[in-house]
Order: structure tokens, then sequence, then C-alpha cells
């Protein structure tokens, strides 16, 4: 039984690295990470979904050390409707996740 559990934890662990691979390759999440290294040299900045979401419906703002402008709002809008969702940060898998809209 102990290398069935093995087996599986294996498996999953597997599993989680191609989703994380997944998600990277998505040009919604290269986009946001790319504003966030812009902004604040970090890959995903804490709470950065929602600052970009807050942009998306408000507009162009400051944020971090640049601003998050006009063209970047439009694309991140587009992409989120061509993929009908938003990347999301969550806390218990310590990674991104995509959330569908709905």
């Amino acid at each position: 039984m102990t290398d069935e559990i093995q087996q599986l934890q294996s498996s999953l662990k597997e599993m989680h690295l191609a989703y994380d691979r997944l998600i990277e390759l998505n040009p919604l999440y290269q986009l946001m990470s790319e504003i966030s290294e812009e902004c604040y040299c970090a890959t995903w900045m804490s709470g950065l979904e929602f600052d970009l979401w807050h942009a998306v419906i408000n507009g162009p703002k400051h944020y971090g050390q640049g601003d998050i402008r006009q063209e970047q709002i439009k694309e991140l809008k587009d992409l989120s409707q061509k993929y009908n969702g938003w990347i999301m940060w969550k806390d218990s898998l310590n990674t991104t996740v995509f959330c569908l809209n709905g």
C-alpha cells in the first residue's frame, strides 16, 4: 500500500508541475507577470490580480514604480475575454491558478 501512495504522490506532483508550466505559458499570465516585474521587480506581486482587475475596470493607474498603461489594460481585457477567465494567486497551493469567468 505504501508504494501505491508514493506513486500517487509522485504522479500528483508531476501533474502539479505540468499545470504550473501550462499557466506560465498562458499569454494572460505572461502579461500579468510582466506588469508585476516592470512595476515591482517581482514575478507576481501580492494582490497583483486584484490591482490589475481594478485597472481593467477603472482605467490606467500608478502601480509600484510604474504605471498600468491603457494598452496593457486593453490587452488584459482582450486576453481575459479570449480565455474566459482570470489568473489568481492561490495561497493554499502556493501558485497561480486559472479561474473561469462565470
